[in-house]
């Protein structure tokens, strides 16, 4: 999964637990703008920023590398 894709479906479920941009900065303490720009691909997320996003709206992604044949 890259990075994009990771971004992407923390915000398709964002979405589909019904919560706003707003309702995840109040509980989080990330500023809109940011999560905003974490979104749309403006800002690389910070790890820290990452997980409590994921804590919060109950998110369970596993990220794995890829793996290459050499």
């Amino acid at each position: 999964m890259t990075y994009k894709e990771i971004i992407t479906e923390l915000k398709e479920i964002r979405k589909g637990n019904g919560l706003t941009l707003a309702d995840v900065c109040e509980q989080t303490g990330i500023h809109k703008t940011c999560l905003s720009m974490y979104e749309t691909g403006k800002r690389t997320m910070p790890m820290g920023h990452f997980l409590r996003i994921v804590e919060y709206i109950g998110a369970d992604i596993l990220v794995t590398e890829k793996q290459t044949n050499n």
